[in-house]
């Protein structure tokens, strides 16, 4: 929900001296003024996605005003990197449907969440999201969060600790533009990683449970459209 001035700026020196990738999800009304953040997070092999602008609670909106949340995002983030974001993430992660009609790329959710936004003790936090994570997790993290940050180094330690690589997004789920699995949703439920698929306009997505955290290398091989 960055960037933040500060401490985004410090994750991604821990990230670059661990070697660590990460998907860093704007929102667009945080981009003005910390324009250097976003070429700094491309540069050094970050990706970056879509946040909406403002971080409302997309399913209240009417369409228009949820439109303009997702496509200016995206034309900011563009005219400051030159990049369009392929990923999004609902904010709260409270899903609207109608996210499908301005936004064609995959849509992420999480399966380990400490809530460091209200973390006071980075050493728990760290604990909590390493006792959590296993094959094929997604972690959410806030980089606007200074225990975040303090907690960074031995979140990161502590998953190698345990065998685990720490890829980007970009590897965990692949996609491809020539592909038919770009119209998807991840999102966690009781340690379930589930998929939406988008319909023809105007039908809505549906939804399944397709697959175990742990299995992620079978995700983009099941309900292709």
């Amino acid at each position: 929900a960055g960037p933040h001035k500060q401490h985004t700026t410090e994750v991604l020196d821990i990230q670059r001296e661990k070697h660590v990738p990460a998907t860093v999800f704007v929102s667009g009304n945080r981009i003005a003024w910390n324009e250097d953040i976003l070429r700094k997070i491309i540069k050094e092999g970050h990706l970056i996605g879509n946040h909406s602008y403002s971080h409302p609670i997309l399913k209240k909106l009417p369409t228009f005003q949820l439109g303009k949340q997702i496509i200016w995002t995206q034309i900011r983030l563009f005219l400051t990197t030159g990049i369009f974001p392929q990923y999004f993430r609902f904010p709260y992660g409270v899903e609207a449907c109608r996210v499908w009609y301005f936004h064609l790329g995959p849509i992420s959710g999480w399966n380990v969440d400490a809530y460091d936004w209200k973390a006071k003790n980075p050493k728990i936090l760290a604990q909590n999201i390493i006792r959590q994570t296993k094959s094929g997790s997604i972690i959410l993290l806030h980089d606007i969060k200074s225990d975040t940050v303090a907690a960074l180094p031995d979140i990161i330690d502590g998953i190698r600790a345990k065998g685990y690589r720490i890829v980007s997004l970009k590897e965990l789920l692949p996609i491809s533009p020539l592909s038919r699995t770009r119209n998807r949703v991840y999102r966690s439920q009781n340690d379930t990683i589930h998929i939406s698929q988008k319909k023809p306009w105007p039908l809505m997505p549906t939804t399944e449970s397709i697959i175990l955290a742990g299995q992620p290398h079978i995700i983009t091989e099941i309900g292709t459209w």
